[in-house]
């Protein structure tokens, strides 16, 4: 991977990892060698981090500090042990759940229609005066 390919990524996340990345091996020599000959991918990376949270996370949430987040970058172009195409990728199944019960808590029935319809027409106290 070179220098430049880490400047041009498209996603936000990516940029942000990949930012760092740039910065730190304008001091750290052996981390700079080890990116420019990996075959290892920012990609690689993104998802490798990506793994590292789920296995922190509790009810599906987890709140990783950027500092983690950045160790994580580092040792996954450092270790030699963890491969690329080794690394697990979320099944589609668990997204797709996830996107469904979020739109059961966002869809509005008929029902919750017309319970936002008379909370609307509900009398304030500056309607008495």
């Amino acid at each position: 991977m070179t220098i430049e390919q880490l400047r041009t990524q498209d996603k936000k996340h990516a940029q942000v990892i990949a930012n760092y990345l740039i910065k730190r091996i304008e001091t750290d020599q052996c981390l700079k060698e080890k990116i420019e000959t990996t075959t290892k991918t920012l990609k690689g990376c993104v998802k490798y981090c990506k793994n590292e949270a789920r296995k922190q996370a509790e009810d599906g949430c987890a709140m990783i500090p950027d500092d983690e987040v950045f160790k994580w970058a580092v040792h996954y172009f450092l270790e030699d042990s963890i491969k690329e195409n080794e690394i697990p990728s979320i099944p589609n199944s668990k997204i797709n759940n996830e996107k469904n019960n979020t739109q059961k808590f966002t869809s509005d029935t008929k029902k919750d229609k017309d319970v936002k319809k008379k909370l609307i027409e509900q009398l304030t106290l500056f309607d008495l005066g």
